[in-house]
């Protein structure tokens, strides 16, 4: 089928204005979205550092707790046991991250007649548990017991990997232990301790979604995970080696190695899902601990308000394409119509309609000169043929007027053959073609002697 001027003009400018914009469109979008994740990608990195800051910031506080008593039993070594549980309760209470509170004396470092006295006060509920550990079946000093042992030995404050403390907590916890002294002896350990299963709940980041986060220790260990299940039970290396992914295996030495970043995988450190797209995991030092923190978003949900706006933009741009075919639709069909027009014009005239012209076209251009060149062509040929009309007619007139003349001439010929059949010695006969449509010319035989 054979298009018109108007859809071959449409065709010619609207298939390539989609492609190109398209094509352009499309490596837009992409640069677009690319820089959108980088930027993203350094957001989710200030992001994981700022969690991490906040968790170190909520540690200190704690581990300050625990200083600040070792302070006061190093400027005050005669305080009775009623006081040092006063101090312990308020320990406790001041802040909801702290589950219990607990001073150990070094045997006989309290009383000359008492070997092993812990006053300790643990969270209950909602209530204040004082009791005593230092008992023979908790002997905290035999060396089983990292929280004693190993700040006694450093002479320094230390966090403990996590434990269950069975027999004083009982609960899974972490300790921050700081050892006192007095005049240079050591005399025994303050400590602060954290309830690891209610860690999500107690760290003080409600605006992290769902508060799903975890902390791992520098072997690898859960210190903190949104499954119970998983504190101090399993090792975040022991994912990577279920995943099998060298990605993951490479994010995981990050986390346990204290550094800052971001990495997209296809897995999780808190769900664990493999067949449910990428995974942002973003990860950063907790400094007073030695521990690591770390979160993540699926990409989806990380990178939606991005896609959001791509596609915002492109529904505008689709706008934008509508506007512009129908502005060229609008535009070709003002264009095309006294093409349109004079065709139709043409058309008539080939039909024999010489009374046809091209009219409603009012324009300068080009078109406007053909349609005007059309109608006096039109009229000039009209003209033409009124005067070939009457050139004809005229003719016409003398040409029959010379047929009577040859008719009446005719009739002067001689039209018998043979006009002597009594003379056989010879034949004779005679015809009169004119060479032109005129009259004159004659003929006539006789015998002489007639």
């Amino acid at each position: 089928m054979e298009l018109s001027i108007r859809w071959k003009l449409i065709v010619a400018i609207v298939l390539p204005l989609v492609a190109i914009s398209a094509i352009v469109m499309l490596w837009t979008f992409d640069q677009l979205y690319s820089k959108a994740k980088e930027r993203l990608h350094g957001e989710a990195t200030e992001l994981a550092r700022s969690y991490a800051a906040r968790l170190d910031g909520q540690f200190q506080i704690v581990a300050q707790v625990a200083r600040s008593t070792a302070n006061i039993l190093e400027i005050h070594p005669g305080l009775n046991e009623q006081e040092l549980y006063e101090i312990l309760r308020h320990n406790v209470a001041q802040n909801p991250l702290i589950y219990g509170a607990a001073i150990a004396f070094e045997p006989y470092k309290f009383r000359a007649d008492k070997k092993l006295f812990s006053p300790y006060v643990y969270r209950d509920g909602t209530n204040l548990v004082s009791i005593d550990i230092g008992t023979e079946s908790y002997d905290y000093t035999s060396g089983e017991w990292e929280w004693f042992t190993r700040p006694r030995g450093l002479h320094k404050p230390i966090w403990t990997e996590p434990y269950f403390d069975e027999g004083a907590g009982n609960i899974l916890m972490n300790t921050y232990s700081v050892p006192f002294y007095h005049e240079g002896e050591f005399r025994g350990i303050a400590t602060i301790d954290i309830p690891l299963d209610s860690l999500q709940q107690q760290a003080g980041i409600e605006d992290l979604e769902e508060q799903t986060f975890v902390i791992v220790g520098p072997t690898g260990t859960f210190i903190a995970h949104p499954d119970p299940k998983m504190i101090m039970q399993a090792n975040i290396r022991d994912l990577a080696d279920q995943f099998n992914d060298a990605a993951f295996s490479k994010t995981v030495d990050d986390i346990i190695n204290g550094r800052n970043g971001v990495a997209v995988i296809k897995g999780g450190i808190l769900n664990r899902f493999i067949d449910q797209g990428p995974v942002w995991i973003f990860f950063a030092p907790i400094k007073s601990t030695g521990w690591s923190f770390s979160t993540e978003v699926p990409e989806s949900k990380m990178t939606a308000r991005v896609r959001d706006q791509l596609f915002l933009g492109a529904m505008a741009l689709l706008v934008l394409f509508f506007l512009i075919i129908c502005s060229i639709l609008v535009v070709s069909k003002s264009l095309t119509d006294p093409i349109r027009r004079l065709a139709v014009a043409v058309n008539r005239i080939k039909q024999g309609d010489l009374d046809s012209k091209v009219t409603d076209i009012n324009s300068s251009d080009e078109i406007g000169q053909l349609a005007t060149g059309f109608n006096a062509m039109v009229d000039r040929l009209n003209q033409h043929i009124d005067a070939l009309s009457k050139e004809m007619a005229a003719r016409h007139q003398v040409e029959n007027e010379l047929q009577v003349a040859r008719e009446i001439q005719s009739s002067l010929l001689p039209r018998i053959f043979p006009p002597f059949p009594d003379h056989d010695e010879f034949d004779l006969y005679a015809r009169n073609e004119a060479a032109r449509h005129v009259a004159g010319d004659f003929y006539d035989f006789f015998l002489v002697n007639e």
